[in-house]
């Protein structure tokens, strides 16, 4: 059974948001959730995408983003130690931190990593980090939501998920103490992940909405692992369902194949994958590309006409 009462949840939420950013016509925004980075092991869903992601993160540095983390980021939910995440990927955590000393990274707690919103724990972690990353996130705020412009609001996606939410503590032990070691030998996967879960991840997807709606919000969220644009997966695009402007889903770093993404600039939303190919135009040498996907791009400003 669910025990799911999003609604209240994000009204608190909303209230106690404390980072927004300016929308503008020259705001860059590039929004990942869900990266899951690990210890580099079996258990490390992240791993098989790190050359990818690394290569998407290089590009939006280049072309002058901010870069979101939407939650759950960092797996220490599996993990106790954040510094041997950061000795994993070590380039990974190289490139964030030029975001972060030029002012353009937010990192925002989903809950697998809610450990980094105690300052007392933070402060502990990333000083073992430096060890391996000298001056890492000197300074480094974190926060629960973000706000982009006046309508658009930013969140993991857990709130109000009983057993992601208030339960994360308990959810954690029994994640890193009996179901990391499950995957780790035959491949099993959290139940109480959404993702796992397709009533579940319904749940609160048309929690999300309803609370959207009701409020005229435009929510962006991650946690369920699914790609969603204009309130529609893939999946529901192809089967000609009608958009709403209420809910957005950046998705995942731990797809089997890709990494998907939410981009915002020139007053334009749009859904972007990044994957691996076979270039037929250099002798079928392999390139990770950007491809924003088919009929996932739109307008801000009509968005916002349409709440």
């Amino acid at each position: 059974m669910c025990f799911i009462r999003i609604g209240p949840a994000l009204d608190k939420a909303l209230a106690k948001n404390e980072k927004r950013y300016e929308l503008t016509v020259d705001a860059k925004f590039v929004i990942f959730s869900d990266l899951h980075r690990g210890l580099g092991d079996w258990a490390d869903d992240f791993m098989h995408n790190s050359l990818i992601f690394a290569n998407a993160l290089d590009f939006y540095y280049g072309e002058s983003f901010t870069y979101i983390e939407l939650g759950d980021g960092d797996e220490l939910y599996e993990n106790r130690h954040f510094a041997d995440i950061v000795r994993a990927h070590g380039n990974i955590f190289r490139l964030m931190d030029k975001f972060h000393r030029e002012n353009r990274l937010c990192y925002t707690l989903g809950n697998h990593n809610l450990q980094m919103g105690n300052d007392k724990w933070l402060e502990r972690a990333l000083e073992a980090a430096r060890t391996h990353i000298a001056g890492l996130f000197h300074n480094l705020e974190i926060y629960e939501t973000a706000m982009i412009g006046n309508k658009i609001f930013l969140f993991h996606g857990h709130q109000g998920d009983f057993i992601n939410d208030s339960l994360a503590p308990v959810g954690r032990f029994f994640v890193r103490h009996f179901w990391r070691p499950l995957q780790n030998g035959f491949g099993w996967k959290d139940p109480t992940s959404p993702a796992q879960s397709i009533k579940k991840r319904n749940k609160v997807e048309l929690g999300i909405m309803e609370w959207a709606r009701k409020n005229r919000m435009v929510a962006v969220a991650g946690h369920t692992h699914r790609p969603i644009f204009m309130s529609l997966s893939k999946q529901q695009n192809l089967a000609g369902m009608e958009t709403e402007p209420y809910y957005f889903n950046s998705g995942s770093g731990v797809h089997p194949r890709c990494v998907t993404c939410l981009e915002i600039r020139e007053m334009m939303i749009s859904l972007v994958k990044w994957h691996i190919i076979a270039d037929p135009d250099d002798n079928g040498r392999l390139k990770v590309v950007r491809e924003p996907l088919h009929g996932c791009l739109a307008d801000l400003l009509d968005v916002f006409v349409s709440l």
